[in-house]
């Protein structure tokens, strides 16, 4: 009598312990996933480690519910407690370019997206910077002041042409005070050249600089204008 009071008992804990761990799953799920490197990153991309890399899950009204870092190899898992909409983005450091840096995910009796992967895709890294000219003859009331460099006008048309590899050369106009930004920039050997219909530039390039695996880039880039052309820096 004793063993089968024993028994009972037993049998009434496991089944008390297979409730509750239903009841927690069902009250349990997340969202997990992988940042992915684009075709032409999987080379380069093997020895990067992506722990630098954070992912946040938001309400569909911008509350952050929680955050977490990414393995070295790019994998994530955020646990979600409560079902509904929500959104999940990825922040790396400045200038990594994503696909998609944040995706709408919906979470149900499912799980997070019917189970399956939420997932990012690293493009490449951005190289940004300026284009200065040397101030060169003293123009009183001009930019041009004779003290340290000008800041390069806007509407200069920047190539850069990767020096090895299939790519070809991409363009970008500067903006005010002659800022620039390449996007979407794969590791490896650049040259930079600036043109624009009227006037010139000595040097017109900029030969042969890096951009480093994980590293965006920032440049400046001193081109001497001709001023017989540039004529709001003439006396």
């Amino acid at each position: 009598m004793k063993y089968l009071r024993f028994a009972l008992l037993f049998c009434w804990f496991l089944f008390q312990l297979s409730a509750f761990q239903g009841s927690l799953a069902s009250d349990f799920t997340g969202c997990g996933g992988f940042i992915e490197a684009a075709p032409e990153l999987h080379d380069t991309l093997r020895s990067l480690d992506l722990s630098s890399l954070w992912v946040h899950l938001s309400t569909t009204d911008g509350l952050l519910k929680d955050s977490v870092s990414c393995a070295p190899n790019g994998y994530y898992f955020l646990p979600v407690y409560d079902r509904g909409m929500y959104s999940i983005s990825v922040e790396g450091p400045e200038g990594w370019t994503f696909d998609n840096k944040k995706i709408q995910v919906t979470i149900d009796e499912n799980g997070c997206m019917n189970g399956e992967d939420v997932n990012f895709v690293l493009r490449g890294f951005s190289i940004t910077g300026r284009v200065v000219g040397d101030p060169g003859p003293k123009c009183p009331g001009s930019p041009a002041t004779g003290e340290g460099d000008v800041s390069g006008p806007a509407g200069i048309l920047l190539t850069i042409t990767p020096v090895t590899g299939n790519s070809g050369p991409r363009t970008t106009i500067t903006t005010e005070g002659g800022h620039f930004s390449f996007t979407k920039m794969i590791p490896g050997v650049y040259t930079l050249t600036a043109s624009h219909p009227t006037w010139s530039f000595s040097p017109s390039s900029v030969s042969e600089f890096v951009l480093f695996l994980g590293n965006s880039l920032f440049i400046i880039c001193k081109f001497f204008f001709n001023w017989s052309f540039l004529f709001f820096f003439f006396c």
